[in-house]
């Protein structure tokens, strides 16, 4: 079974942060016009764009604090460990590439894309060249 495609650009969810809006049409426009989204593949892209801003979000906590934060024991003995942010950014990233992959967001993933062929309505004159 085939799914329709999408025609149109689709908006971006409200809820997504900016930062995932901004993801979101960048990722939109550059697949409509290959046919290769359709409606259920709609929470996943919005998935992967929250991913995009949380790594973003991430990225500008460790610029500003750094890879470390000092902890503090009950004993009130203090030492340095890695800013939780690593890991949010670590997490985020991983999925943000996992699911990229099913939208031939990434240089292996898209020489396995296969683009459905145009219908003769949808050819221009440069299909011809």
């Amino acid at each position: 079974m085939r799914l329709p495609k999408l025609d149109t650009i689709e908006m971006a969810p409200d809820d997504l942060p900016e930062i995932g809006q901004a993801e979101w049409y960048r990722v939109v426009k550059q697949l409509t016009p290959l046919g290769v989204l359709n409606g259920a593949d709609l929470s996943l892209l919005k998935s992967y764009c929250h991913h995009v801003a949380t790594m973003e979000a991430a990225a500008a906590q460790l610029k500003e604090g750094g890879y470390t934060t000092i902890m503090t024991n009950k004993g009130g003995g203090s030492y340095e460990i890695k800013s939780p942010w690593v890991t949010i950014y670590n997490e985020a990233s991983d999925r943000a590439a996992k699911l990229g992959q099913q939208f031939g967001l990434t240089p292996s993933a898209r020489t396995r894309i296969s683009v459905p062929a145009k219908t003769e309505e949808e050819k221009d004159g440069w299909d011809e060249l």
